[in-house]
């Protein structure tokens, strides 16, 4: 039997939490990197394993910036001129906005940059947040499906 054994490490620098509908105005945010959507007020440091993150992601082929815009539309179930949706509308995402109490509102955004030349980096990191998540809580988060 062989065995392979290595150590990765990665950096995140994460940014402050902002509204989820305000992410469009933040042109800062075109960065590679991970990033999570969180529900309710914020006001303290943002722990992507906190009980209130309903989804986290990566940016590698598009910035942070515009997966953030992705994620607004989805949530505000935005339409284009011909009626069709903007965006695909994954089931976990349209189940979570069919939610009785749901307001896009109390949906914050908080980015995390990383090395952009090292993309196997970011999917990593993605990778352990979610499975962190879901050892934490015995669930992915409720947007997290097949992450």
């Amino acid at each position: 039997m062989n065995t392979i054994e290595h150590t990765m490490t990665w950096r995140v620098e994460v940014r402050p939490a902002i509204p989820l509908a305000m992410v469009p105005m933040h042109k800062e945010l075109r960065v590679r990197g991970v990033y999570f959507i969180l529900e309710g007020p914020q006001d303290g440091p943002h722990n992507p394993q906190a009980e209130h993150v309903i989804y986290i992601g990566k940016a590698i082929a598009q910035t942070i910036h515009k997966r953030g815009c992705i994620h607004l539309d989805t949530m505000t179930d935005a339409r284009r001129a011909n009626g069709n949706a903007k965006t695909g509308n994954s089931r976990a995402f349209k189940a979570y906005r069919t939610q009785a109490e749901f307001d896009h509102r109390r949906l914050w955004f908080v980015a995390g940059e990383m090395n952009p030349n090292k993309p196997w980096l970011i999917s990593c990191a993605e990778g352990f947040l979610i499975h962190e998540f879901e050892r934490r809580h015995g669930r992915k988060p409720k947007c997290n499906t097949n992450a």
